[in-house]
C-alpha cells in the first residue's frame, strides 16, 4: 500500500512500535547511513558555488594583474582563496602561486617565500616552486632543518613586527576551524596543522572523490596518520556501521595508493561517543577526541609566539632543538592523539 516502501513508514515509531528487532538494527545501520550520500551532496553544492566565486576573483585578478596593479590584483584573490582551499586545495594552491607571484614582482620576497610554501604544500609535487635560502647564522652557515624547522623558520622570521602578527593571527584563525564543528572546516584546519608539522598532508576525499578526509605522510618514515572527522557528531549518537565501514574503506584505499608505508591509525576525531554494537572496527580505527586535536594547535601557537621573541641568534639554535624531538615524530603524534579504542561499547 502507499508508503510501504519509505524509509518513514519502516522506521520506528508509535504508528508501529513493534517492528521486528533486526529490521530495526538494519534501518539504524543501514538506511539511515544512507544520509551520508545526502552529506556529500550538500559538501558539493556548497563546493560548487566556491568555484563560481574563485573565477570571479581569477577574473578580476587578471584585470588588474594586465593593469600591472598588483596590489588591487593581490586583493581581488585573497577575498577568497583560503575559502577556495577549503573546497578545492589544488585549486587554492594554483591561486596562491600567483598571489606569491605578484609579490615576487614587487621585490617583496619575504612574503613571495611564504606564499611560496603554502603553494606547495596544497600542490604537493605537482609543480616545482621558488624556495628560499635559510638565513645564515653567526657563523655564516645556514641552519639545516627538517621539514617542520623550516615551517615554523617560516613563520617567525618577518622583518617587521606587525607582518608578523597579522599573519600569526591569520594561523590562529585557519586553525580554529579545527574546534568550529563543522567537518570541512575542521578538514582545512587539520590538513593546515600537519602541513605546519612538516607532513605531506592532504584531503583526498575532498580532492579526488574517495579516501580519508585528511593524511599526514611522512616520507622518511615512510608512515601515514589518517583522519576521519566526525566534529558535528551529537553527544548521543555513535560511531555506527556506516562510519565504521568508510573507515575500513579509507585503509583499504590507504592500502592501495602507499603499499609500501605503514598506517599509524585512522582516527575518528569527534565526542567521545560508543561504537555502534553492530559495527565492527579494526584494530588501525582510534578515537581521537576534537579536544586532544585543538590542544595540539595550541601548543604550536604558542611555540610560534615564543620563537619570535628570541633574538635572530638565539631563534635558530631554538628551532633545531625542538624539531627534532621525538614528541613531534609522527608515531608520536599517533600516540598523543589516538589514545582508545574505536570499539563497540560493552555490557
Amino acid at each position: 500500500y502507499p508508503g510501504a516502501y519509505s524509509p518513514e513508514w519502516w522506521a520506528p515509531s508509535e504508528r508501529n512500535p513493534q517492528r521486528d528487532p533486526g529490521w530495526l538494527d538494519y534501518y539504524g545501520n543501514e538506511v539511515k547511513s544512507a544520509e551520508l550520500d545526502r552529506v556529500q551532496r550538500e559538501r558539493a553544492e556548497q563546493a560548487e558555488l566556491r568555484v563560481v566565486e574563485a573565477a570571479v576573483s581569477e577574473a578580476k585578478f587578471a584585470e588588474a594583474l594586465w593593469q600591472r596593479d598588483y596590489g588591487r590584483a593581490r586583493r581581488e584573490l585573497e577575498k577568497t582563496v583560503d575559502e577556495t582551499a577549503r573546497h578545492d586545495t589544488p585549486l587554492g594552491g594554483w591561486q596562491t602561486v600567483w598571489l606569491a607571484a605578484t609579490h615576487d614582482l614587487e621585490q617583496d620576497t619575504e612574503s613571495a617565500d611564504r606564499l611560496y610554501g603554502i603553494a606547495r604544500s596544497r600542490l604537493t609535487n605537482a609543480i616545482s616552486l621558488p624556495r628560499a635560502a635559510h638565513n645564515a647564522n653567526a657563523a655564516g652557515a645556514g641552519p639545516n632543518f627538517n621539514r617542520f624547522g623550516a615551517a615554523l623558520n617560516a613563520h617567525v622570521t618577518f622583518a617587521r613586527g606587525n607582518k608578523f602578527e597579522a599573519e600569526l593571527k591569520k594561523l590562529a584563525t585557519e586553525l580554529s576551524e579545527i574546534d568550529d564543528g563543522v567537518p570541512a572546516k575542521a578538514e582545512a584546519a587539520v590538513r593546515r596543522l600537519g602541513e605546519i608539522l612538516g607532513f605531506n598532508a592532504s584531503r583526498p576525499d575532498n580532492d579526488e572523490g574517495t579516501g580519508p578526509d585528511v593524511i599526514w605522510v611522512d616520507e622518511a618514515s615512510k608512515s601515514i596518520l589518517a583522519f576521519e572527522l566526525k566534529t558535528d557528531k551529537k553527544l548521543t549518537s555513535t560511531y555506527n556501521k556506516g562510519d565504521i565501514g568508510q573507515g575500513h574503506d579509507h585503509l583499504e584505499w590507504i592500502k592501495n595508493r602507499f603499499p609500501d608505508f605503514t598506517v599509524l591509525a585512522l582516527l575518528f576525531v569527534g565526542p567521545e561517543i560508543p561504537t555502534s554494537d553492530q559495527a565492527n572496527p579494526s584494530g588501525a580505527m582510534r578515537q581521537c577526541p576534537t579536544a586532544e586535536v585543538s590542544a595540539l594547535k595550541d601548543q604550536l601557537l604558542a611555540i610560534i609566539e615564543d620563537l619570535r621573541k628570541l633574538t635572530p641568534i638565539e631563534r635558530l639554535p631554538a628551532i633545531q632543538d625542538e624539531t627534532i624531538r621525538e614528541r613531534w615524530h609522527l608515531s608520536s603524534l599517533a600516540k598523543r592523539l589516538g589514545k582508545s579504542e574505536l570499539a563497540p561499547k560493552k555490557g
